[in-house]
């Protein structure tokens, strides 16, 4: 990149001084500097280039606009973005192409309308949209450019064509609070329709907080609906007292939302009683009065929980919004210690999510993994009012956390094999499968967190949590690799670090034996045929007692990978002589000596064995 500062400035010096030949001897190809040079608005040398040195005005290059340098870029493309007209009108006159993909949208980004009007001269399509659907006056509409939206709803935009998510122009502009942009669009029969999400343009300039748009839009009565506009102001409130801290605003604006309740005085648009009964068994309402709301304008933490029983009433407990909401509210809790509210306001939060929302979803995986560290820290830290309490106060909850891992496991399983059964995308089977073996890492150390709680449980308490990790081993999830559980717990790291957990020891002994006691299979194998031994095997040390656990649940100790490598040429490798970890005789049966001797010596057995002793045979 300095070698190409280099020659470009030696082009600019050379230029000016009329001494064209100096620059002859630059050490770079002229193709690579006219993207520098045009990006630098430099029209002299944009010449010189292309006229002199035959540049080709179509090759990709390297430009530093705006601060920033763009890679693999047409040079035309960077004098666009730099707003250099004079500069585009040379390389469009030399055979630039002016219909590039986004090139036109780039000149509306930024609002460069002399431009913009000189690409559509040039047969750029106003129309063409990118692979989200967006269009040049969705751009210029977000990004606040007036005239250029003018300009291109006076040639012929579509003011209501919509991007892949339903969102049209208008939601763009209110969405960021471009007053000036919402005027012109409505005064060109911009509709109110809604996105794919339910949201209309005015419940998205209320979710996003933006007063001003709210009040215009509403000044035009005659594009809402009332029942629409109450919802609004309702909403609006909501987002002022949880993103802004409003609390003020709030009240006012749900005030103003009663009022349009009611028409000279009489009650003709009765607000629905909302509730919601979270995992802990506490229900919060939704205030229906006036009366009501008055009562919580001194409370700020009830006023906070309004806020999110009317977005969840208005938008509905799937929508990004709701979950986002239901996120602060949790963390505000956590921050707050009043960790059982917390607790049982995500696990609701992660309920609605396996009802209604996709397993990839970045909230879903929040959920998932701050109930982890939450119950993590919980255990962990031995504050005084905690002392001797944690199991009691927490234990059902920690349960139910198990029972979403493994309904999430048993979901994402299932789309796996779907996916492997139809054919699906590579990409798709591959983001599950990471999101699955995410899960099962947490799982694993949720594991070693329940075996640290065993001591102060009681017998029934520890007999409910084994059959909740039995539910758990039962769906047998696996990994990328075709990992299982008692694979991650052999194992001294796991393959994906869940950052925000504290980190559990392993490979655990605790965490082994549970899972052997709850059916889990000492002779699982993943993708490469290791099985547990082997796992424990690949670390630096090999703890005894694992060893033993495994042996004594029938592992068996010259079981063979792919690689055929066993436990103990594993352990080889590590400078570890079988003889000093185990007694290999107590634990080699005449079975396993027969098994092996076939394969040694290459006897047939697969179609003359029943299939369980062919995979018998098989393993040794």
């Amino acid at each position: 990149m300095n070698q190409l500062n280099e020659s470009f400035v030696c082009i600019v010096k050379t230029r000016s001084q009329h001494q064209v030949s100096c620059s002859e001897n630059t050490c770079t190809h002229p193709d690579s500097l006219l993207a520098m040079a045009a990006g630098h608005g430099h029209l002299e040398c944009v010449e010189h280039l292309v006229e002199e040195r035959n540049a080709d005005v179509d090759k990709l290059g390297t430009g530093f606009v705006n601060g920033k340098y763009l890679y693999q870029v047409p040079p035309v493309w960077c004098a666009v973005e730099g707003g250099y007209l004079e500069v585009v009108a040379f390389l469009l006159s030399k055979g630039a192409y002016s219909q590039g993909k986004g090139l036109l949208r780039s000149a509306c980004l930024y609002g460069h309308l002399d431009i913009a009007k000189l690409l559509v001269e040039q047969g750029a399509d106003i129309e063409t949209a990118d692979t989200r659907g967006v269009t040049c006056l969705m751009v210029a509409s977000s990004y606040g450019r007036t005239e250029v939206v003018k300009y291109l709803i006076s040639i012929g935009a579509d003011v209501n064509r919509k991007r892949l998510d339903g969102k049209s122009a208008l939601h763009c502009s209110v969405e960021l609070g471009h007053l000036e942009v919402v005027k012109v669009l409505l005064d060109n029969n911009a509709a109110m329709d809604a996105d794919r999400c339910g949201s209309s343009p005015l419940l998205t300039a209320s979710a996003s907080g933006h007063k001003h748009i709210v009040e215009h839009i509403l000044t035009r009565g005659d594009l809402t609906p009332r029942k629409e506009q109450i919802d609004a102001l309702e909403l609006l409130g909501a987002t002022l007292v949880d993103k802004m801290g409003d609390v003020a605003g709030a009240v006012m604006y749900w005030k103003k939302a009663m009022d349009l309740r009611h028409d000279n005085g009489v009650l003709v648009h009765p607000k629905a009683e909302h509730q919601m009964s979270c995992c802990s068994g506490e229900e919060f309402r939704e205030f229906v009065t006036l009366q009501q709301l008055e009562r919580l304008e001194g409370d700020r933490d009830a006023l906070q929980m309004q806020s999110f029983l009317v977005s969840e009433r208005i938008h509905g407990p799937a929508h990004f919004d709701t979950m986002q909401r239901m996120r602060n509210k949790g963390i505000d809790y956590a921050y707050n210690q009043d960790f059982k509210r917390c607790i049982s306001l995500w696990l609701h939060g992660l309920d609605v999510h396996q009802k209604h929302l996709e397993p990839l979803d970045a909230n879903r995986l929040f959920f998932i993994t701050a109930l982890a560290a939450l119950f993590t820290h919980i255990i962990n830290k031995e504050y005084p009012h905690f002392a001797n309490c944690v199991p009691v106060t927490y234990f059902e909850e920690f349960m139910r956390l198990f029972e979403r891992i493994t309904r999430e496991t048993e979901l994402v399983t299932s789309l796996l094999r779907k996916g492997y059964r139809n054919r699906a995308s590579s990409r798709i089977n591959k983001e599950h499968a990471l999101h699955l073996d995410y899960v099962i890492s947490i799982a694993t150390q949720l594991l070693y967190m329940l075996t640290k709680l065993k001591p102060d449980l009681s017998a029934c308490q520890w007999l409910t949590a084994k059959t909740v990790v039995h539910k758990l081993v039962k769906v047998n999830p696996r990994g990328v690799n075709y990992t299982t559980l008692l694979h991650f717990a052999c194992s001294r790291r796991s393959p994906i670090q869940v950052t925000s957990l504290e980190a559990a020891m392993f490979p655990s002994l605790e965490v082994v034996n549970l899972l052997l006691e709850t059916g889990a299979d000492p002779q699982a194998t993943d993708g490469d045929g290791n099985t547990p031994l082997h796992a424990l095997a690949r670390n630096t040390e090999c703890p005894k007692d694992i060893l033993e656990a495994l042996l004594s649940a029938g592992a068996h100790l010259d079981a063979v990978n792919n690689l055929n490598m066993t436990f103990e040429n594993l352990r080889s490798y590590r400078g570890e002589p079988l003889h000093l970890l185990v007694n290999p005789l107590q634990h080699t049966s005449l079975q396993c000596l027969a098994a092996a001797a076939v394969r040694r010596h290459g006897v047939p057995y697969r179609n003359v064995l029943h299939p369980r002793l062919s995979r018998f045979v098989d393993m040794h």
